[in-house]
Formats: structure tokens, sequence, C-alpha cells
């Protein structure tokens, strides 16, 4: 079986030869400006350097905030500490543990600030630790340092050739766009269970959250109008609300099929939704907005079918129905998405269609691991002792640099299940620069006389480090050897040929890695099982919780969001679960739905009468304690309470008069029964033994 590889593309020789130049002019300022060590200058360039100009910024702004929060901390706070290397310890360890957890909690671009908050008190302050008089100086340089390598790289990505997230962008949005109509028209076809299908899901729910990422560096894109980023924010929460209604089609139609064999031997019993179907699958092959005509002969279909159905308390119409409104909400969510896709592009500005539950501000509610950010900190914390143990037992001159590198790697993978695989791969490669670079200090650069022969010394590496960076395939490669090379190399104005140095030096930072990894071994490492059940339970926990409080549009907007970005995180571990595991077998996007529909319910409960007031109540109660057991019990609830409360709720709501709110009433619980219960006995409505017909 052959591998295919990336090859460098034109683009990808432009960013390394880019990032090399701002490299060059960062290091040149630093000999200039005689920094302490401008090493540093060319690891903040090649840190923050990325293809995308708009990236670059955000990425650079985010950096140059949280070391400058970082030296402010450290001069703050370790001349309070001084008496104490114990207490000095504590308090860096302290403050890294802090700002790794809120990292942890905020996956967002943003959460780079909070991080290198964190680490860059460890790179000032374990360095001065037995001189903090010298905290001020010393915390200054290496700021300055780290700035000049981010505002080199921001400036060369921005003025020369720049590359704009707008054709990123697009392309990205019309791949996604193209997956769920092929997505949604296999489950139209029947084949949602296939291999295929499922694994289209997967990566639609991932490119999702990573959309959402991207569009943080889309802001700041010189290129990006506001009414951009307006339009994006709009798009995605259209594609988040396209997932659980595709999801829902499939299993309605196989539903309805299954009862079609079941009492008709096979046969349509409604040729319109039939139609319906067929125009839904025709139109999205064609990957166009729907024109007028189009949205006049779909609006006639639906109206037809469902006056076909009418107050029909059969469980195969109810099944139809509801059906046949999910159709049209995929219809007008994917015509929203594509306008939405061309306003972006064009700057234009279209009239969106689809507007159930709508609402358009943006929605910052997120998944929040608090269990995982509380063990990622502790874990830093506990390595920095370990560390620190070490050198003040050995008395190393290059302790500090072991204390360094531990807080920096117990930072870089914190959000990982198991960080130690990538901190394990990253040391690997950490040595093969550490070869590059005993070559190039004891073979090369004493050869080397003036800048601009070292810089073409340093291009050997960082030339081809470069165009790795912009291949996602090789990023972490040549992202290893870019920055861990000059410090590896200790770059000064002046050459030093010192051995000894050179490795005492290198020998505490791979001791600091080696710590940050067992550390995290022992304390941090968790499955990918353990952590995909723990977002599946708080999907779960979110149900709980709107069944039993009120909600409003903006609650279901954020319910939407963030269990469809579980979704996003879950997905990507499918690949290492057990077949067998129950976390396999449980469908998410289900749980979404009823999420959605247990909304609907709370929304519409208070306008009924006492009477069907509590029915509602009942179904709710009932539905909160389903899914308490589900988190408490490995087993599957039977539900039978549940599904008689939603039976019963059912009989009332559609024997009280034909309403706009009792229509949405049946629509949610026909939902709910179907997503929860869709292998039970068909539904039979019962008159209500006692009824009243103004009970409303």
């Amino acid at each position: 079986m052959t591998v295919s590889v990336k090859q460098p593309t034109v683009w990808d020789v432009v960013f390394s030869l880019k990032t090399i130049a701002a490299a060059a002019l960062a290091l040149y300022i630093a000999f200039l400006c005689d920094l302490p060590n401008p090493y540093w200058t060319i690891t903040a360039v090649y840190i923050v350097a990325h293809p995308l100009s708009g990236a670059l910024t955000s990425k650079a702004f985010y950096r140059l905030l949280g070391t400058a929060i970082g030296g402010m901390a450290t001069v703050i706070m370790l001349p309070q500490l001084i008496p104490s290397p114990e207490l000095t310890t504590l308090g860096l360890a302290l403050w890294l543990g802090g700002c790794l957890f809120i990292s942890v909690l905020d996956r967002s671009p943003r959460a780079y600030v909070s991080m290198l908050a964190g680490y860059s008190v460890c790179i000032i302050g374990f360095m001065i630790v037995d001189t903090p008089e010298t905290v001020f100086d010393y915390s200054a340089s290496r700021v300055e340092e780290i700035s000049v390598g981010i505002i080199s790289a921001a400036l060369v990505g921005r003025l020369v050739f720049p590359r704009h997230a707008g054709p990123v962008l697009a392309d990205r949005i019309d791949k996604w766009l193209k997956n769920s109509a092929d997505l949604a028209i296999m489950y139209i076809k029947g084949q949602g269970k296939s291999e295929d299908a499922l694994q289209k899901r997967q990566h639609l729910a991932i490119d999702a959250v990573d959309l959402r990422a991207f569009t943080t560096h889309v802001t700041y894109d010189s290129s990006t109008l506001p009414s951009t980023v307006n339009a994006m924010r709009v798009l995605q929460s259209r594609m988040v609300s396209l997932l659980p209604m595709v999801a829902s089609c499939n299993d309605l139609i196989n539903q309805r099929n299954k009862m079609l064999d079941e009492q008709c031997g096979g046969k349509s019993n409604n040729t319109k939704l039939d139609e319906l179907i067929a125009e839904t699958s025709a139109w999205l092959q064609t990957h166009e907005p729907m024109k007028p005509e189009g949205i006049a002969r779909i609006k006639a279909l639906k109206q037809s079918v469902l006056d076909d159905i009418g107050r029909s308390k059969v469980w195969l119409d109810l099944v139809s129905r509801n059906l046949t409104l999910r159709l049209v909400d995929i219809m007008e969510i994917y015509s929203d998405c594509l306008h939405l896709r061309n306003d972006i592009v064009n700057g234009t500005q279209h009239k969106l269609r689809w507007h159930r539950f709508d609402f358009l501000g943006e929605v910052r509610s997120i998944h929040y691991d608090f269990g995982i950010a509380f063990l990622s900190a502790f874990s830093a914390i506990l390595a920095i002792f370990i560390t620190v143990t070490l050198w003040r037992m050995t008395e190393w001159t290059q302790g500090a640099t072991a204390a360094m590198m531990t807080g920096i790697f117990s930072s870089l993978f914190a959000t990982k299940d198991d960080p130690v695989p990538a901190i394990r791969g990253m040391l690997k490669q950490i040595l093969i620069v550490l070869v590059i670079a005993f070559v190039l200090q004891f073979g090369l650069l004493p050869l080397v006389d003036g800048f601009l022969p070292l810089m073409l010394c340093l291009a050997l590496v960082l030339i081809p480090a470069g165009i790795m960076m912009a291949i996602p395939s090789k990023f972490a490669m040549g992202m290893t050897m870019a920055v861990n090379l000059p410090n590896l190399l200790l770059l000064q104005s002046r050459l030093s040929g010192d051995f000894y140095n050179f490795i005492n030096i290198n020998t505490a930072m791979i001791l600091g890695i080696i710590v940050a990894a067992a550390t995290a071994s022992i304390v941090r490492s968790v499955g990918a099982e353990w952590s995909a059940f723990r977002l599946i339970r708080a999907s779960w926990n979110d149900i709980i919780e709107v069944a039993e409080r009120p909600t409003d549009t903006k609650a279901y907007n954020e319910l939407l969001h963030r269990m469809l970005y579980r979704y996003g995180l879950i997905a990507p571990r499918y690949a290492l679960i057990p077949i067998h595991s129950p976390v396999r077998q449980t469908d998410i996007l289900k749980d979404v739905r009823v999420g959605l529909d247990t909304i609907e319910l709370q929304h519409l409960k208070e306008s009924q009468g006492p009477t069907n007031r509590q029915n509602l109540a009942n179904v709710l109660e009932e539905l909160a304690f389903y899914y308490r057991v589900k988190i408490n019990s490995t087993d599957v609830p039977d539900g039978k309470e549940l599904l008689e409360a939603i039976d019963t709720t059912l009989d009332w709501t559609l024997a009280l008069p034909d309403s706009e709110d009792h229509q949405k009433i049946s629509f949610a619980l026909t939902g709910l029964r179907q997503n929860l219960f869709s292998d039970a006995e068909p539904y039979e409505a019962v008159l209500p033994p006692i009824f009243k017909g103004h009970d409303s």
C-alpha cells in the first residue's frame, strides 16, 4: 500500500522564506540592541508563525498579551517570596497551575493567553530564584526578546505576500456543505447505517468545531469585514442545527419504511410525501440556493402532506408529519447556509428563511470540563515540585532550565486525553534536533564570521523546517526543529564553544521534559473511552437541567452548540474506543434532538390548561429521571413510566382543539417517543376518560 504525502506548494515555500526573513529581522534587532538571550527572538517567530496572516496576527496578539501578563506577574510575585525558596517554588507552581486550569477550560485560540501567562513565569522566574533582585531587568529582557520576535513575525506576515483567510474559509465551508448534503442524501436513501455515513457525520462535527476556532483567527484578518464575521457566526449556528435535523430524518424515514412494510405491504400511504422526499434529495445534489419557484413548490407540497394527515392520531401519520417538517427544515437551513456562504465570499446580504428557535447573537456557551482542567493543573504543579526538588537536592547549576522545561511541557499538551505519547514523540524529535544542533555548534558555526553567513547556516535547517510547518502532516516535526534549534544552540552575538555548557543545558532540558511526561502518565493520563463518556454524561446532565427549569430561545441555541461541540470532541476519539464499548453505542445526536424537544415542551408548558400542563410536567419529570438512571447505571433504563407519560400527554394534546401550540407539542412529543422508544409498539391514541373541550 502506498501512502500519499502532500508535496510542498509554492505558498508553502513562500511561507518558509517569509518566516526565516522575520527570524533574521528579529535576531538582527536583538544583536543590535544587545539583548541578553537573542535566540528567544527566533523561537518566538516560529511559535507564532502561520501561513494565514489573520491567524498569525491573532497568535501574535495572544502571545504578546500572555507574555506581558507572565512578566508582570513575575515582577509582582517574586519579591514577595524572597525569604523562602520553597514559597517561591509554590508561588510559581500555583500560578502555572491556575493559568493552565483556565487555558484547558477555554479550548478556543484565546486559551493561548492564559497558557503563555503561565509558562512565561516558569521561563522567567526559575532562572532568577537565587537572584531575585534582578527580577525586573530579567523579566523586561525576556519580554523584550519575545516581543521583538512576535512583532517581526506579524509585520512580515502582514506586509510581505499576505495570504488572507477568505479563500481558505470559503473552501472549508464549501467542503462542509457538500459533505453535509451528501450525508443527507445517504440518509434519505436509507444508507444511514453505513460506515461511510458514520465517518461523514463524525468528520462534519469535527470540522464544525474547527471552523468555530478558525473564525477567531478570521477576525484578525485585515481583509475581513465586520459583516463577514457576523455572517460566519450565523452560518455556524445554521451548521450545528443541520446535523441533528439530518440525523432525525434518517430515523424518521427508517421508522416510516418499517411501518409501511408491516402495515401496508411496503406500499406508500402518502405519495405527496414521497414526492417531497424525492424533491429534497434532488435539490441537495444541486448545491445551489433554492429559487423562488422551488420554494413555492416545496411550500405547496408541505401543505398538501399536512392537509392529508390532518388531525390523524395514527402513529404512522404522526411520524410522517414530523418527517415532512424535518425535510423542510433541512431545505431551509441548507439554503440559508448556501446564501451565507455567498454573503461571506461576496459581501452580499440575503434574507434568511429558517427561524425556528432563531437567535442571531453570538453563542459562547461551550463545554467546560473542570475535572480535566484540575488534573492538568495538579499534574503541572506536582511536576514542578519534583523537578525543583531534584534541582535543590543535587545543587545542579542548570536545574532552573529543567524546571522551566517541565512547566512548558506540562502546559503544551494539557488538553489531550493522554499527553504522554505527544510529549514522548516531541522528545524523540528534540533528540534529533539536538544532534543537528551539535553538528552546527561545533562543526559549522566556528567557521562563520558575520550575520549573513550565520543566517545562511541556520537556513539549512530553518527553511526545510518552515516548509514542513506549512504541511499539516509534517507540522509537528517542522515546529520542533524551528522552535528548539535556536534554544539548543544558545545563539549569541559571539560563538560559545563550551562543550560542557552545551551538554549541561541540553541535558537539563531533556530531564525537564521527562519529568513532565512521567508525572502526566501517573496523574493526568486518561483513556479516550473515559473522556468520551464524560462528554456524553455532561450532555445527559444538560438534558436533565432543561427538563427541570424553564428555558428560552437563547437556551435552545446554547444547548445546541454545546452538545454539538461535545460531539465534535467525541468524534476523533471513536477510533480509539473498543467497538463493543457502550460509548460507541451511544448516539449523542439523538440526545441533542431529545434536548431540543425538551426545551420546546418547557417553552410551551405554561400556555396549557391545568390538566395538560400537569401532563407535560410529568413528561419532563420522568425524562429527567430517565437520564439520571442512564448516568448512574451501565444498564439502559426501560423508561416505561416515561413512555406512558408521553402517550398520555399525546392523548390529551391530540384531543384538544387544533392550535399552533398544540401542533408544536404533539410534534415534540412524537420526536421524544421516536428518539427514545423507536422499538416500542406504535402509539395508539386513547381518548382521555374525562375530557373537557375547554381545557387548553
